[in-house]
């Protein structure tokens, strides 16, 4: 027994602690800690009734009583319960809440996750979790996996939620299990066990042509809007950072534009919010980015346009969103009748046209803001130059052998 057990035992003797005194304080402090967790307010109705909401079965309900006390009972015993042994769509639940309460730049996640455990969980949800075994997820896993006939990808995000779920279960002492060993056995190991969803390269990038036609287009357009696509094309820069620029971003004599922005979509009670997040999508997203006389160009016009405002990108004084330089390049496509592409594909496209240039792969993936050089090498970089510019390319090489050759004689 430990010398703080001794000490309290003998205040407990000697009466100067009320163990149930102690219960109650240790309750109300249990109470008020739950109440201040609950993500959804409190509010009194016009009829003088008190109600709020709640998360069941991953389904919103309603909670309405006379007294506001009757309304955070209800409430207290919802969680409490969640504690006890919750169901895996409790766990997720409290998993989701807690992220949206503390990590504020993951709106677009939470969104995502909630609609891909809609997606797959359904009936699995229900269960609790201590009655659930690792034979059992496993097997749920790959019953996904054939049912829906995933890609590697959307098994990722189902393996994704799994493991939050899981690990989170672990952390509450409900199981006891490795959910990453139960993950691994499910993925199998044949590659082909997976949907094949490989495009094309001319699906996944511009070429070299179609770009200079989309510029040519732009400089005429001559507006904002286009100036942004514009620059799109020129950094390969994600279109959430390209509209959260600001002009204090700019270093003019470092000749550099500072990224650590990015625009976030989420939905939250049925509607769409669109906030600008002062974190980017990973760390390696905040990044120097050096500006090359092409893009000072495109930066001297929006200064023109906009002297005073705060973003770089803005339109009668308010920011540009990503969605209206989605709409922009489509048009613009559509004008120079080239197949339209998302601005991922931008991204895509000018990440292959630096390797097609013999840009080391490392510089590309600082250039992206990607944590690891092989997403860039094996997701990024696509067949980019024509039959041409690869006859170009060999005539250079073959040109530098002779030289060398030549030497050596």
């Amino acid at each position: 027994m430990s010398s703080d057990v001794r000490i309290l035992q003998s205040m407990m003797d000697h009466g100067m602690i009320d163990l149930a005194e102690m219960r109650d304080m240790y309750e109300m402090t249990k109470r008020t800690t739950i109440l201040n967790m609950h993500p959804y307010k409190i509010i009194q109705t016009k009829d003088g009734q008190w109600t709020t909401h709640y998360i069941e079965d991953g389904k919103r309900k309603q909670i309405k009583r006379k007294a506001r006390k009757d309304v955070e009972d209800l409430l207290v015993r919802h969680y409490k319960q969640l504690e006890e042994d919750p169901t895996i769509s409790q766990l997720f639940n409290k998993v989701q809440r807690e992220k949206a309460l503390y990590d504020h730049k993951k709106e677009a996640t939470i969104s995502r996750n909630q609609r891909e455990f809609d997606r797959f969980f359904g009936e699995f949800g229900k269960r609790n979790i201590k009655a659930v075994d690792e034979l059992e997820v496993e097997n749920f896993l790959r019953d996904c996996r054939r049912q829906h006939n995933l890609s590697k990808k959307s098994f990722g995000y189902l393996t994704s939620i799994t493991r939050m779920i899981f690990l989170e279960a672990l952390i509450g002492r409900y199981i006891n299990y490795d959910i990453d060993l139960v993950i691994k056995r499910s993925a199998g190991l044949q590659r082909n066990s997976f949907r094949s969803v490989r495009k094309e390269d001319s699906e996944e990038v511009y070429t070299e042509e179609e770009l200079t036609c989309l510029e040519k287009r732009l400089l005429a357009d001559g507006d904002v809007h286009s100036m942004g696509v514009e620059l799109l094309i020129l950094t390969g820069m994600r279109i959430g950072e390209v509209t959260t620029l600001k002009w204090d971003d700019y270093d003019i004599e470092g000749k550099s534009l500072h990224i650590h922005r990015t625009e976030t979509t989420y939905t939250e009670k049925g509607h769409v919010i669109v906030e600008v997040s002062d974190s980017p999508k990973t760390d390696a997203g905040n990044r120097m980015f050096p500006v090359t006389m092409e893009i000072a160009a495109v930066l001297a016009r929006l200064r023109k346009i906009n002297p005073n405002g705060e973003y770089i990108l803005s339109y009668r004084g308010e920011r540009i969103r990503a969605e209206k330089l989605r709409r922009k390049l489509k048009r613009v496509c559509e004008k120079c009748d080239v197949q339209y592409r998302s601005p991922h594909k931008i991204r895509k496209s000018f990440a292959s046209k630096l390797a097609a240039k013999g840009v080391p792969p490392r510089i590309i993936t600082e250039l992206l803001g990607h944590e690891d050089y092989r997403v860039t090498q094996e997701h990024y970089v696509k067949k980019y130059a024509t039959l041409i510019q690869k006859g170009e390319y060999l005539k250079d090489f073959s040109d530098h052998n002779s030289v060398l050759q030549a030497m050596a004689i």
